[in-house]
């Protein structure tokens, strides 16, 4: 009689368990997988796995950075220490740093840059103006200032230095010498404010004024719209209006140089291609003919 053992693993309920076709299946695919296609899978998740480690350590980064970068701002590392002003001559620092009214102390990313700078442009003499902060804290004022042109007349008395735009730059007690003194306007003495219409006439006459006609003139007059040169031989010069002047320059000059300028009374260059001119004689009419230059007064 033969015996038979049962060698299958009890259960906890006396059945025996028997590995399943799928736990089969599996033990079978590594048996069998290629040694190359595991070492890929592996190498895919130690990659995974560092980038994963690349995120995290990004994010830290930028945490810390943000949370960084607030506490430098609130810090005194990042607050203006000085104030330097670049470019100026004519208006004093000091002056330039009040009306930038920028204070040390400040933090950088407060100060108001475009603020500052339309301020200091308000001033007379300054024609053009940056305003520039650094990580060091330094705040630069930088500036162009005008150049002065003409001197003018004001209304209540007294002159009035100008820029060649017109904008009036400074009240002065005199003409500087050397310069041609102006009647027939008066400014209204509005520091950085511009001329009237009737000063930029007189400024466009004076501006374009060559070398030998401003040597021979000692008064340019604008009366009722009419511009005239007075020379200092005697006689005037009839401008009319500012505009032709380089042509009624040219002229004048030939007048000057080749013509007999006693007895002057006037010449007109109001038509600049045809200057006429008139003479002076004791008890007469100056637009009469004058025979006698040697008898003229």
């Amino acid at each position: 009689m033969t015996t038979r053992t049962d060698t299958r693993t009890p259960t906890s309920r006396g059945t025996t368990k028997r590995p399943s076709g799928r736990s089969r299946t599996e033990a079978k695919n590594r048996a069998a997988m290629d040694p190359r296609l595991r070492a890929r899978r592996a190498e895919v998740a130690r990659a995974e796995g560092r980038r994963r480690l690349r995120i995290v350590v990004a994010l830290t980064v930028v945490t810390v950075g943000v949370f960084a970068g607030f506490w430098a701002v609130d810090s005194p590392l990042f607050d203006v220490d000085d104030v330097v002003v670049v470019g100026n001559d004519r208006v004093d620092a000091d002056v330039l740093r009040e009306v930038a009214a920028i204070t040390p102390g400040t933090p950088l990313l407060d100060v108001d840059l475009q603020g500052a700078a339309d301020r200091v442009a308000d001033l007379p003499w300054i024609a053009s103006v940056a305003v520039e902060r650094s990580i060091g804290g330094e705040v630069a004022v930088v500036v162009v200032e005008r150049t002065p042109g003409q001197v003018l007349p004001a209304a209540g008395g007294g002159w009035v230095l100008v820029d060649v735009s017109g904008r009036q730059l400074e009240r002065v007690e005199a003409p500087p010498v050397g310069s041609i003194p102006v009647a027939g306007i008066g400014l209204d003495g509005r520091l950085g404010q511009p001329v009237d219409a009737d000063a930029q006439r007189v400024l466009r006459v004076l501006d374009g004024l060559s070398t030998d006609v401003g040597e021979a003139a000692s008064q340019v007059i604008l009366d009722e719209g009419t511009i005239f040169l007075t020379l200092a031989e005697g006689g005037r010069v009839r401008l009319g209006d500012h505009t032709g002047l380089e042509a009624k320059m040219v002229a004048l000059e030939t007048m000057l140089a080749r013509v007999d300028l006693r007895c002057l009374h006037e010449i007109d260059l109001r038509v600049a291609s045809a200057p006429s001119l008139t003479r002076r004689n004791a008890g007469t009419d100056p637009h009469q003919p004058v025979t006698d230059l040697e008898t003229c007064q």
